[in-house]
């Protein structure tokens, strides 16, 4: 179990290293928060647009593929992100702010934190089921995710603009490219294949540099219960109802390490970026994920080792 939680610790701490990083360059006066804000829109618009298309590109569609394990993922995120959407209409009254806090709980960084665990839980052998549901959730998470925040940081619901900026957001774009060269089994040439990989590497490092320049400790007081909300709700409510549910239903060995990943992860990377060119509450957003990031080392211990002490796996 010990190694368990220095797994944890191991892939909270590089991310914490390029916020000190960011921070660090602000304090340097290297860069405005002009030019930083101009280039977390690259990094939305860019990066992570060829990180999704590799995500999906690199790990396909057919691997491993084990529909129960994927319908229940499907089922549990869905579940989630509407009970959480309930809930933060009744202790939130800013759409802004909604949008963000919905994200910050329904959404987890299960690609940087959860594979981690999965391979050293389960043993690299088990990768291939987990990268299956990365190419099954990642989207669902990412075009919930475009619809809350653009319904919520628009101002007003109009369908058919909403449906316009989702068909033109950079993310869903990469996602689906992925997606059809998979399906029509298009084969990049190798030099575009490591360009591609290369442009996707950057977008997790550069996010996270960006986000330590903007962020201020001061800002933690100002988003008041609604990071407590965001924090317990990402790692305590939401991996509490999903795994015992899971654990109910019958899921054992590796497929429940998986959803382990999936659920009791600290919020997404993305959800910073994603809040601040969408015109939602990028501080709550950011502060969401540094402070689930934090206290996913000790969270996540705990929910491994009571579900092994079970016997579910």
């Amino acid at each position: 179990m010990l190694n368990s939680f220095v797994i944890a610790f191991e892939a909270v701490v590089p991310m914490f290293i390029l916020v000190g990083i960011g921070m660090l360059v602000r304090k340097s006066g290297l860069i405005t928060k002009d030019e930083n804000r101009k280039f977390n829109k690259i990094a939305f618009k860019v990066f992570f647009s060829a990180l999704m298309f590799n995500s999906i590109y690199s790990n396909g569609i057919d691997k491993a593929v084990n529909y129960r394990l994927m319908l229940y993922g499907i089922i549990a995120v869905l579940t989630v992100y509407i009970l959480t959407t309930i809930f933060v209409l009744r202790v939130e009254s800013s759409n802004p702010t909604r949008g963000s806090l919905i994200q910050a709980i329904y959404r987890s960084n299960f690609v940087i934190m959860g594979l981690p665990i999965v391979s050293s839980i389960s043993g690299a052998g088990e990768l291939a089921g987990a990268a299956l549901m990365i190419a099954v959730i990642i989207p669902i998470y990412n075009i919930v995710a475009i619809l809350t925040l653009e319904y919520y940081g628009g101002g007003k619901a109009n369908l058919k603009d909403m449906m316009i900026k989702l068909a033109k957001n950079p993310m869903l774009e990469g996602a689906l490219l992925g997606i059809l060269s998979v399906v029509l089994g298009i084969k990049l040439p190798i030099f575009l294949e490591k360009l591609v990989s290369d442009m996707a590497a950057v977008a997790i490092p550069l996010t996270l540099v960006i986000l330590g320049i903007s962020f201020e400790f001061s800002q933690i007081k100002e988003c008041g219960r609604n990071l407590f909300f965001a924090v317990v709700g990402r790692l305590i409510a939401v991996p509490a109802f999903a795994l015992t549910a899971a654990a109910l239903i019958g899921f054992r060995g590796a497929d429940f390490v998986t959803l382990i990943a999936i659920f009791a992860s600290p919020s997404a990377i993305a959800s910073y970026t994603m809040a601040e060119n969408m015109n939602c509450d990028g501080v709550l957003a950011g502060n969401s994920l540094i402070v689930s990031s934090l206290f996913s080392s000790i969270t996540m211990f705990f929910w491994i080792f009571l579900f092994k002490s079970l016997g579910i796996f």
